[in-house]
């Protein structure tokens, strides 16, 4: 700095003055410029980057509470709504919370005014009526009268089984040849010697569709028999009506709100 103070004293006023701005302003911006320059070469954490993507990918992907999806079929753009009324038929899915989407949706069903909204949660309902409940038309059928029953084997145990109390014709059971007084030991992997062996079995068949095959281990007059056997679809009559009766999905919906006396709209 002494030098180039000395030098300038040589320099007429004018130019000395030119300089001495030059400088002043030179020496603050390169200062800034040096420091800016140490911010943009500060190594980058990319782990800790990647990590926020990755949380941030997660929350984009997790999927929106069921109270959040139900205020949505209100919103103010079409695309919104119908988003939540697909999320939410795709919930239905999941037996954790399929009772709540369907008790939500009734009451908005019997108390919603917007007509928009209204008609989006009993799509829902449809969808729950047609796919989830027992007024299903894709339920499996066998077609047998059965109960939970015991006996005891060659050493005098005691098990469980599900006896076959009637064969209804021309079923897929009468079609497997399954005859009243067998006992089913199994279906498919599901082990009927439990106290709740007849549940068990009703439930195994509910949850199949009409043309799933399911294998029948069975006793009769002592001996271990295996039967396959077809399942139809569960008729929505079952013994008011020997052929089965093909019913809407708007249908389906009808009868299970005037069944639960909740009023048509």
């Amino acid at each position: 700095m002494l030098i180039i103070r000395t030098e300038m004293m040589k320099l007429n006023p004018t130019v000395r003055i030119f300089v001495a701005v030059m400088l002043a302003g030179w020496l603050p911006v390169s200062s800034i410029c040096a420091q800016q320059d140490e911010e943009n070469e500060a190594p980058v954490d990319e782990k800790a980057a990647d990590d926020l993507t990755e949380e941030e990918n997660v929350e984009a992907t997790l999927p929106k509470p069921v109270g959040a999806l139900f205020d949505q079929l209100g919103a103010d753009t079409a695309r919104e709504r119908i988003e939540a009324e697909q999320a939410l038929i795709q919930q239905l899915a999941d037996g954790k919370i399929r009772d709540r989407i369907r008790d939500r949706a009734v009451e908005l069903y019997s108390s919603s005014n917007d007509p928009e909204v209204w008609l989006r949660v009993r799509e829902i309902l449809k969808n729950y009526v047609s796919e989830h409940s027992d007024f299903g038309p894709r339920r499996g059928f066998l077609g047998v009268l059965h109960s939970l029953t015991e006996y005891p084997d060659e050493k005098g145990v005691i098990h469980r089984a599900v006896r076959v109390e009637m064969v209804v014709p021309d079923t897929p059971a009468a079609k497997a040849k399954l005859l009243s007084g067998d006992l089913i030991l199994k279906i498919d992997d599901v082990n009927l010697d439990t106290p709740h062996g007849d549940l068990s079995f009703f439930r195994h068949i509910f949850l199949q569709q009409g043309g799933k095959t399911v294998k029948l281990k069975v006793l009769r007059d002592w001996k271990v028999i295996e039967l396959d056997a077809v399942l139809a679809n569960r008729p929505v009559e079952l013994f008011g009506q020997q052929q089965r009766e093909e019913k809407s999905p708007d249908e389906l919906l009808r009868a299970w709100l005037d069944e639960r006396e909740i009023e048509l709209r």
